[in-house]
């Protein structure tokens, strides 16, 4: 099956392609730019979740990594636990309007949430 197609390591998979180069996968826990400088491939997906803790020395390395690929998509997932630093900067200044989508989900969007009550001993979040 496509388990075959992979060579699967610790730190990420290489697809057994025509060009395993442009076709792999890499988990990083980053706190020095260092750690994830040179991730240029032809698409890049940069995937960040708790975007607003990550350093900021973090985001040029990031974005010179964008800027040396022809397709590029970086999604920074997080709560807006700052008002300050790249990930705020993404969500809140004007300036970035026509460089970042925005989206915000609120506890109403889950499929997890029950809105109108004051908690639920079920686990299920209840939202106003």
């Amino acid at each position: 099956g496509y388990a075959k197609l992979l060579d699967i390591k610790a730190t990420g998979v290489t697809w057994k392609t025509e060009d395993p180069i442009n076709h792999f996968l890499t988990l990083e826990s980053a706190k020095q730019p260092e750690s994830i400088q040179g991730l240029r491939r032809k698409a890049t997906l940069f995937l960040a979740d708790e975007s607003s803790g990550i350093e900021e020395t973090l985001f040029p390395v990031i974005e010179g990594n964008m800027s040396g690929t022809d397709h590029c998509v970086a999604i920074f997932i997080g709560n807006p636990t700052r008002n300050d630093g790249y990930f705020a900067r993404s969500h809140l200044d004007k300036r970035t309007d026509g460089i970042f989508y925005r989206m915000k989900v609120g506890p109403g969007d889950s499929r997890r949430t029950e809105c109108g009550g004051a908690g639920s001993a079920s686990g299920i979040t209840r939202c106003p």
